[in-house]
């Protein structure tokens, strides 16, 4: 018989040590580490199971009105395209077809057809889903909470968190509150923000009142598919330090229809302008989770104390924009990984424009990738300040002493190792500008209206011609259409050293091609012979490139180049002149 003063010590112990063993959660006040590593618990059960819920597809395919199925909304009456049009020019989307549309819409199931039958484990963490918004249009997020309660299953589901980042529209505040209490089971927790900290800050704000050991992190303009979660939160059971993306579709910013993407998901990149860009994924394995270099950052997952554990993001980023390069850095360096999961599909809408991702007298979004860049990647910050040395030269990144402190804490990798072992396709699919470039990036002319690019993309022969279209960025293009301009104006392609030297160019018979044979007149923004009687000019009726007499006047013959440094241009005025 123990004595009563052990007793009363060691059974509150022993209480405690069985409710820790068994899973039970005592209390949320756990301290985030900050960027420390940590040991997590390792799964021990890999039963499966089905988590479709077939009653509910059946009913969502029985089911009729404007845009249901995912379908397209078009607007015939004029006094509705008046006013959509009106509000078109804040939202950036037809804020009057979404209106029409419900707010808990059906969808097409637009899965692999392998997904469909996949099973995945039966012991899967539960999530706190924290969407976060400002100023959005109130039926679009509500359709965003509709779709997550109704296609999440409910045992999995702890908790919604939506953070209203400071919101200056009434709707979003009482009317709101008081839908969300009549709706969801009680399941949407709200917090009002007093000031704006823009999408990044605000997202850290959610995670801290969540309380499930797996966070997910939503725009406030999305839409998920059929059985979304369990493919996306496997992973993360599995291994705590991966991090998680869906297959990112899109709902139609003018009709609302939902658009598949891609049946196997792509490979996150990025220019060195910090542009994002995709390649695809294998098409092996559908259903599989396959690592990608940089996440988009509108839909992922994550362990909740990984997360802290990283040092979540960057509390001095600003507004929105670079805390997805932010966090696909950390874990591809820091000893943690991030996967695509095809079988999660979440439908994203793309704005035409945002009035409210604006900070008066600061380049915001410059400011987040130099922060970015000091702090991760080492010598090859330089690719990105080359893009627009002015722009980042006059951009202060702030004090840098936290983030560094937490890259040391976690002992991450040099980020020679996220170029060459984790994404080499950046260096193939777009190049370094050149320590001697003047400019470089692509060459577009203006014709009716219309913009065109050289490209030797669809190349024979290693000639050029016109592209389709130009590529999304003009400063850091994908190689087809990326030229190199030296200080003495001598253009390059990036890859066809002979790109002008088509064998049309009959005038140019008796040159026979010489190297460095083409120059760049910044002046009159020509591609010129070094002869100085022919221009390369483009003819649109047949998508070609063709040579004539230069002539100062001609339209056609005008070319402007992606970037273009005018410091060492007006240093260089004289030489560099065609």
């Amino acid at each position: 018989m123990l004595p009563r003063f052990r007793r009363v010590i060691i059974f509150p112990f022993i209480f405690f040590l069985f409710l820790t063993f068994c899973g039970v959660r005592i209390s949320n006040d756990f301290k985030p580490h900050y960027g420390e590593p940590r040991r997590y618990a390792e799964l021990k059960n890999y039963e499966l199971k089905d988590w479709h819920d077939y009653e509910f597809k059946r009913h969502e395919a029985t089911r009729v009105g404007e845009g249901e199925n995912g379908t397209a909304v078009h607007l015939t009456d004029p006094k509705e395209i008046e006013a959509n049009n009106e509000m078109f020019e804040i939202e950036g989307l037809n804020v009057i077809v979404s209106d029409k549309i419900s707010v808990n819409r059906s969808l097409p199931d637009v899965r692999h057809e392998k997904c469909r039958t996949a099973l995945y484990l039966k012991n899967l963490p539960k999530v706190s889903i924290v969407v976060i918004f400002h100023n959005e249009y109130p039926s679009i997020v509500k359709r965003t909470l509709h779709s997550i309660h109704r296609r999440t299953p409910a045992e999995l589901l702890w908790e919604i968190i939506l953070v209203n980042d400071a919101s200056t529209k009434d709707e979003l505040y009482e009317p709101l509150q008081s839908y969300v209490r009549n709706h969801f089971d009680g399941k949407v927790k709200i917090l009002n923000l007093k000031e704006r900290v823009g999408l990044i800050v605000a997202r850290m704000e959610g995670a801290k009142l969540a309380t499930a050991d797996v966070l997910v992190f939503f725009d406030s303009h999305v839409e998920v598919n059929v059985n979304w979660l369990p493919p996306l939160i496997e992973p993360i059971a599995i291994n705590p330090r991966a991090c998680t993306t869906p297959i990112i579709d899109r709902f139609n910013a003018i009709t609302f229809e939902h658009e598949v993407y891609d049946d196997f998901g792509v490979r996150g990149l990025i220019a060195w302008d910090f542009d994002y860009r995709t390649t695809y994924q294998s098409r092996f394995q559908p259903t599989k989770p396959k690592p990608t270099p940089i996440m988009l950052g509108c839909a992922f997952a994550i362990n909740r104390q990984y997360f802290w554990d990283l040092g979540a993001y960057d509390d001095q980023l600003l507004i929105w924009n670079a805390e997805n390069y932010e966090l696909s850095f950390k874990l591809w360096l820091c000893g943690g990984e991030l996967l695509e999961c095809p079988c999660s599909r979440v439908a994203h809408v793309f704005r035409y424009h945002n009035i409210y991702r604006e900070l008066e007298g600061v380049d915001f979004v410059a400011r987040n990738f130099k922060r970015i860049a000091e702090v991760w990647m080492d010598d090859w910050k330089q690719y990105l300040y080359k893009t627009d040395e002015d722009r980042f030269n006059k951009v202060d990144p702030g004090d840098l002493t936290k983030q560094k402190m937490i890259r040391e804490n976690l002992n991450c990798k040099p980020f020679d190792y996220f170029m060459h072992q984790i994404a080499p396709e950046i260096l193939k699919l777009t190049p370094i500008p050149r320590p001697e470039d003047v400019g470089f990036g692509v060459l577009r002319a203006f014709v009716k209206s219309k913009s065109y690019c050289i490209s030797d993309f669809n190349f024979r022969n290693s000639e050029c011609n016109i592209g389709e279209k130009c590529d999304k960025s003009l400063i850091a293009p994908h190689t087809s259409q990326y030229f190199h301009v030296n200080r003495q104006g001598i253009v390059e392609h990036e890859r066809t050293k002979t790109c002008f030297d088509k064998r049309s160019f009959t005038h140019l018979s008796d040159y026979k091609f010489q190297t460095n044979s083409w120059k760049y007149d910044f002046e009159n923004q020509r591609v010129v012979h070094s002869n100085g009687m022919y221009c390369i000019s483009i003819n649109v009726d047949v998508m070609n490139i063709n040579l004539i007499e230069c002539n100062a006047n001609d339209e056609t013959q005008r070319w402007m180049l992606g970037y273009v440094n005018k410091t060492i241009l007006g240093e260089d005025r004289n030489t560099v002149k065609g």
